[in-house]
């Protein structure tokens, strides 16, 4: 979660990228991305107040699904999740037992 200093340092970020390239969207696309959404699957769900308050969240946060296709294509995400499922399913017992037990 971001504190209402850090989303203000994204935004300046954000801003300063724009300045720096000279241009404004579309010709130049910067964004604060999250990897995923602690609150939901869409964008929408996100209920984080410093960020919703404090970032040009509409226009320049993508988040989970959105954030995976610009990074690599319409299907990462989906993918992404597949392959946590694998894991979890062949590392599952050996994760818990190494929590738990310490090994």
């Amino acid at each position: 979660m971001l504190s209402k200093g850090q989303c203000l340092e994204v935004t300046e970020g954000l801003l300063k990228f724009h300045l720096r390239r000279g241009k404004n969207r579309p010709q130049v696309k910067a964004y604060y991305a999250m990897s995923y959404n602690p609150y939901g699957p869409t964008i929408n769900d996100y209920k984080w107040s410093y960020a919703l308050n404090y970032t040009p969240f509409n226009q320049a946060v993508v988040i989970g699904n959105e954030f995976w296709n610009i990074i690599g294509g319409e299907t990462t995400y989906q993918e992404l999740l597949e392959i946590y499922l694998e894991v979890g399913r062949e590392k599952g017992k050996y994760m818990i037992d190494a929590v738990a037990f310490g090994f």
